[in-house]
């Protein structure tokens, strides 16, 4: 490379300039939220830059635990959690740039889906109240009740009206 004057006395004279190549980033951190079967749940990868034109490609091992369902190609990815046969599987993150790969693997936990189970104690007659009763052998950081005789997020929730009442939780886990 050669550096040139455009007024007098129009010298030039020689300089380096060192180019170095691109390299794919290295991932500082996955972040996420929630790891529950049978759930959409979003990842993001934390790095120190990223360079126009490097790509993501995102797998699930085994691949039988989830798919990428949005996102592919990019730091930032949906996947969809399926029934599982196992409670740990790995995010596995390629990222390329100019033929050059970087891949990191990011084991995690699949956690299950609880499985609230409601018990009625005592009979609902007209005019009476009977308190349903929720009964699990997980423990939950919420509750939410539905159904004919209003809502309630408490544990227990008092019927008085006859017909369907639900209850969603959610468990230590954000499941």
């Amino acid at each position: 490379v050669y550096a040139y004057r455009t007024t007098a006395p129009f010298c030039s004279a020689p300089t380096t300039l060192d180019f170095e190549p691109d390299l794919p980033v290295v991932p500082v951190s996955l972040n996420g939220v929630g790891t529950c079967e049978n759930q959409i749940a979003n990842y993001t990868l934390t790095t120190s830059g990223t360079p126009d034109g490097e790509t993501f490609t995102w797998t699930i091992n085994p691949t039988t635990a989830g798919s990428v369902v949005g996102g592919q190609g990019t730091t930032a990815v949906d996947i969809q959690w399926n029934n599982q046969t196992t409670s740990s599987a790995t995010i596995k993150v390629t990222s390329a740039l100019c033929g050059l790969q970087e891949v990191n693997d990011f084991p995690l936990t699949i956690h299950p889906q609880p499985e609230p189970v409601i018990s009625q104690t005592g009979h609902l007659c007209p005019g009476a109240t009977v308190p349903a009763e929720l009964s699990t052998t997980m423990g939950y950081t919420s509750h939410a009740w539905t159904g004919p005789s209003g809502g309630s997020s408490a544990t227990n929730f008092t019927v008085s009206v006859a017909g369907e009442h639900r209850v969603t939780v959610t468990d230590a886990n954000n499941c």
